[in-house]
């Protein structure tokens, strides 16, 4: 009887668009070259039949395993759901099919875990395919997928990763159901993002420990130019702030959004300096046009907001299924900056 050796790690690579073909081949070459050697690669397709045929003969004779999301739900969650559902690693890590996994990333990943540890994620670096607007602050990089400077530079607990480089323990999303398929649909549905803060929340409460932030592990995400058009970026901030909308209604407490009143709060000390050097700075035209962004940026996440609150409705049912599910206090993070979900 031939025994099959089960990975110690998954890797999850979520694909949709056959454009992006030569991004995912540099994805997988990175994660190829890992100094880490148990884990598998699949490679999840969303709902496209004919990338998949491409890509399953592409990889038909590496170690690469190519699958078919055709569930009824589309998107990242149900994507990032199907991967998990075909994958056999104790630790299921997920990147973006637009990533560059550093060559410790996932022996960086592994090495954060302890009995107490429910996932671990990293820093991910914007690599910028286009010249970066002048009037884009660093706290708002996670509008583009980047961690920005905001985040400290050593490890930290944090109410939840970024699904471009994180990983959970199997058990972990096995208990929970994996990410919640609310999130997802076609690029332009409100709900399109926050399937990772809402998974991060399950996880504090019922875990009674959140996952962990370490900073040396590193992806190099690649921020196209039509994602630096000033529509598209208020846009996701809009969608951004309807989703908290829908966790907030979900969850029910101040503690869902307490990493966003953080935000908040650092994002107010911060823009006091910037006018200061509107008024007195040698660069005042660059001070004055972040100034002026991140008002914006901050005018569409509450635009965003209002319009989830006054919208949105969560079933009674689906309360009483986060509430029952849920056996410990959750812990503390409005020490965090990031609201990226």
């Amino acid at each position: 009887m031939i025994t099959v050796q089960t990975p110690k790690a998954s890797i999850v690579v979520c694909t949709y668009d056959r454009l992006r073909i030569a991004d995912l081949e540099a994805c997988v070459a990175s994660l190829l070259r890992q100094q880490y050697d148990d884990f598998e690669i699949l490679i999840a397709v969303d709902h496209n039949k004919a990338l998949y045929d491409v890509l399953a003969k592409k990889f038909e004779r590496s170690k690469v395993k190519v699958i078919l999301n055709d569930s009824e739900k589309r998107g990242q969650a149900s994507t990032m759901n199907c991967g998990l559902r075909n994958s056999r690693g104790e630790m299921v890590c997920f990147i973006d099919d637009d990533a560059i996994a550093s060559k410790e990333w996932l022996m960086t990943l592994v090495s954060g875990y302890d009995h107490s540890t429910p996932g671990v994620g990293g820093r991910i670096e914007a690599l910028w395919l286009g010249k970066k607007p002048n009037y884009l602050p660093e706290e708002f990089y996670w509008l583009v997928g980047a961690t920005g400077g905001y985040l400290p530079a050593k490890p930290m607990r944090t109410r939840n990763l970024w699904s471009c480089n994180a990983s959970y323990k199997r058990s972990v999303l096995d208990e929970l159901g994996g990410f919640s398929e609310t999130f997802g649909g076609d690029l332009g549905s409100l709900l399109f993002q926050g399937e990772c803060a809402e998974l991060g929340l399950r996880i504090s409460k019922i875990e009674g420990y959140a996952p962990r932030y370490v900073p040396t592990a590193v992806v190099y995400h690649k921020i196209r130019g039509d994602r630096l058009r000033l529509g598209w970026l208020l846009g996701r901030a809009c969608r951004q702030g309807y989703a908290k909308a829908y966790i907030q209604r979900l969850h029910g407490s101040r503690y869902a959004l307490s990493v966003e009143y953080g935000f908040l709060d650092s994002l107010v000390k911060s823009n006091l300096r910037r006018l200061g050097h509107v008024i007195h700075g040698p660069e005042k035209r660059y001070a004055l046009e972040q100034f002026g962004f991140s008002l914006s940026s901050t005018a569409a996440v509450l635009i965003g907001f209002v319009l989830g609150l006054a919208t949105i409705r969560v079933s009674h049912q689906d309360r009483v299924k986060i509430a029952n599910r849920t056996t410990n206090t959750p812990p503390d993070h409005t020490h965090e900056a990031s609201p990226r979900s």
